[in-house]
């Protein structure tokens, strides 16, 4: 038995996350409306049931894929392979996606993609408010400066690949809609996720602009970013679907700043 709070608080710590039940009934009072087992259950359960109601909050998704039991049996299991490691209960979910993906769920279609997307979703709504472009500052760049402007996207911005239509099925929880039933891409599809005016929202991309963005985000100039297009696009077109892709770039809000590379390097 501990005889310091310190101690105690280490025991009941130990038993609530491990259920080391001996160590800790012997230091607390039983009643003759329940015993010392009994009243550590409480908080043992209140424990688990917490962490069940955040994660439920936070994977609507993929509770209904799931389905309601099955969903809580793949919580519970998770609660107690990964114990709460933060005083902040909202990023106790930070290993979930990867803990579905390494285990025997990861069988079941479509679990691990719903789980990396909600996840993702969290992510993105908590980032810092980055500085952001806007159509102002994109018209007061000089033609002849574009060729070597460069991007900072927002930190926001999260992607995934699917090989499901796990994002249809989120779109239309947070639409309160009907969700389409489950189904496999005929090819893989980039998913990408991000806050906008303090909103959440998420799309798939299409494969010349999850290519133009992902070159992007690795440092290309303008100009690069139009030879890439070309592999999609005739060259007479290649500089109308770049300019569209910034423009829409920039009304979601996914440019935090943009640099001229040059003789004087400068941001804007």
């Amino acid at each position: 038995m501990n005889n310091t709070l310190l101690g105690l608080q280490r025991d009941f710590s130990r038993y609530v996350l491990g259920g080391d039940i001996a160590t800790m009934s012997v230091q607390v009072i039983g009643s003759a409306a329940a015993n010392a087992e009994q009243r550590l259950d409480v908080y043992s359960q209140a424990y688990r049931l917490r962490l069940l109601e955040v994660l439920g909050n936070d994977l609507p998704g993929l509770r209904l894929l799931a389905g309601d039991e099955k969903f809580e049996q793949l919580c519970l299991a998770y609660i107690e392979a990964t114990p709460s490691a933060h005083y902040n209960v909202r990023w106790y979910g930070d290993q979930f996606a990867e803990f579905v993906k390494n285990s025997a769920w990861s069988q079941r279609p479509g679990l691990t993609e719903m789980a990396g997307i909600e996840w993702c979703l969290t992510l993105a709504f908590d980032t810092a408010d980055d500085p952001l472009v806007d159509a102002e500052q994109m018209a007061s760049i000089a033609g002849e400066l574009w060729p070597e402007m460069q991007f900072q996207l927002h930190s926001s911005l999260q992607r995934l690949p699917l090989q499901w239509n796990v994002n249809d099925i989120r779109r239309a929880i947070d639409r309160e809609e009907k969700p389409p039933a489950l189904q496999k891409f005929d090819t893989p599809q980039q998913w990408i996720g991000w806050r906008k005016d303090r909103n959440v929202r998420h799309r798939l991309l299409e494969q010349d602009e999850a290519a133009a963005l992902s070159a992007a985000a690795n440092g290309s100039s303008f100009a690069e970013i139009c030879e890439l297009l070309c592999e999609w696009h005739d060259v007479e077109a290649v500089a109308m679907r770049a300019a569209t892709l910034l423009q829409r770039w920039v009304e979601d809000q996914w440019i935090s700043r943009l640099r001229i590379s040059g003789e004087t390097d400068s941001a804007v």
